[in-house]
């Protein structure tokens, strides 16, 4: 039976992750901000979900059938996409049915509505410099980053994700500002396992 080895931290084992100059000192630094930036990511990602939570439970919410049934039918389409699938000879809908996709349809209508509420009450609109916050750090885990901005500048369709994205976080923000928080301390590891696990 053989045992795991830790590797040698040496020029090689560096420049496998990416770094070229700088040595152990480099290589520390940049998992430490790859580290930093995973477990904010986790904790925004926790807190929104609490929060949606939240206003789902708070809000009884007919939701319209229609809009219901084009939502199971983007998320039955996403399903197909991530396992490569394309359309061919066999009926998608038996294979994949509507009760599959129902409650989380129904949950991302009803919060659709919800928020588009709280938007449109709040006259929240997305800010300049958050969007561009988000994509300068979707840009640094790219090698060029420069051209990953340059990228989502120019292309209209991830700049309008880009902008409901940073929409969602400013209605996370406004609903923390109005509402009453208790922190509870954690660990990194608990943080990332619950994120992984959503």
């Amino acid at each position: 039976m053989s045992e795991a080895q830790l590797p040698e931290l040496k020029k090689e084992f560096f420049q496998k992750f990416g770094v070229e100059k700088g040595g152990e000192k480099q290589f520390r630094k940049e998992v430490k901000a790859n580290m930093d930036r995973e477990l904010a990511n986790a904790l925004k990602a926790k807190v929104k979900g609490q929060v949606m939570d939240a206003l789902i439970a708070s809000h009884t919410t007919e939701v319209p059938k229609a809009l219901v049934a084009n939502e199971i039918q983007v998320l039955r389409n996403q399903m197909m996409q991530r396992f490569g699938g394309q359309q061919q000879n066999f009926d998608v809908k038996s294979l994949l049915p509507d009760t599959m996709f129902q409650d989380e349809a129904a949950r991302r209508v009803t919060l659709g509505l919800i928020v588009g509420e709280i938007v449109k009450s709040a006259k929240l609109k997305p800010e300049a410099k958050r969007v561009k916050a988000m994509i300068e750090e979707i840009a640094s885990t790219y090698q060029e980053p420069k051209e990953v901005v340059e990228y989502y500048n120019g292309n209209q369709e991830l700049m309008a994700g880009v902008e409901s994205a940073v929409l969602e976080d400013q209605v996370v923000d406004y609903i923390l500002s109005q509402a009453k928080v208790a922190e509870v301390q954690t660990s990194y590891d608990e943080i990332i396992k619950a994120n992984a696990q959503r």
